[in-house]
């Protein structure tokens, strides 16, 4: 059966101690009890409620090393169908915010989390921005799931002059999978790289296009800019010769007078 105010946290790096669990852990809530034991941690929160809180925000970033997942701690039991239907609650409270959540792939400047909620919040309220710019990869959960289309069906997304990836989000667990999965087909791997790589390719030599566009139009507009100063500086030392020579033919008119 599920412990309904106890989580599990699994994938706690090697060097994150117990108060840094719970420091981040007390945000949610009161902790009745918190020990690690190799890179999983066990904690008990005083309301069940905080605890699910907690579970539905997995993944979290309890220090800058990496995210880690947070689940029901659960024991064994003969009354299977009672075990099976609090399984199917969490699940389903599990993927109640999943379906929210996208995952985001970019530049190190991109998932920046100020830059990726200032961006994505154009399509609807941002509940939560998860980044780890160390793997390329962030993930977005929206209030809605209106917003959460919103974001998906957009054909292109830019951030900072560059193309964001945005897809439905794969959990880590997923993505080992998937990485699994090609690496068992040499054949498969090689095509999809080499369809990245032509893809990857053809976004820069896009990019540096509009780059170069960008700077030729530039160059115009401050050619014109110098042109017009320098014709009106032209035309304002004309006018400037043209009353000196006035001046000096009247003075000599005057000389001319007196002799």
């Amino acid at each position: 059966i599920t412990i309904m105010s106890t989580v599990v946290i699994t994938g706690l790096d090697s060097r994150t101690s117990v108060d840094i669990v719970e420091n981040f852990c007390q945000s949610y809530g009161r902790i009745l009890n918190c020990y690690i034991k190799s890179n999983q941690c066990t904690v008990t929160f005083a309301d069940k409620n905080n605890a699910e809180e907690f579970i539905r925000e997995s993944p979290h970033r309890i220090d800058s090393n990496s995210f880690v997942n947070a689940t029901w701690k659960t024991t064994f039991n003969r009354n299977s169908s009672h075990n099976q239907r609090l399984t199917t609650t969490t699940t389903t409270t599990t993927n109640s915010n999943s379906n929210c959540r996208l995952t985001i792939r970019g530049t190190c400047e991109q998932l920046e989390e100020k830059n990726l909620i200032r961006y994505f919040s154009h399509y609807g309220r941002v509940r939560m921005c998860l980044s780890n710019p160390s793997q390329g990869l962030a993930t977005i959960t929206f209030d809605d799931r209106i917003s959460y289309e919103r974001a998906l069906k957009e054909s292109r997304h830019f951030l900072n002059g560059r193309s964001l990836i945005v897809e439905t989000y794969t959990s880590i667990d997923e993505l080992q999978s998937n990485k699994r999965m090609k690496l068992s087909d040499p054949s498969e791997s090689t095509s999809s790289l080499l369809i990245s790589q032509l893809e990857h390719e053809k976004e820069q030599s896009l990019n540096e296009r509009i780059h170069l566009e960008n700077q030729y139009q530039e160059r115009i507009k401050l050619y014109e800019y110098e042109k017009l100063q320098w014709n009106e500086y032209i035309t304002k030392q004309q006018n400037e010769f043209n009353q000196q020579i006035g001046h000096y033919q009247y003075l000599l008119k005057q000389s001319l007078d007196e002799i």
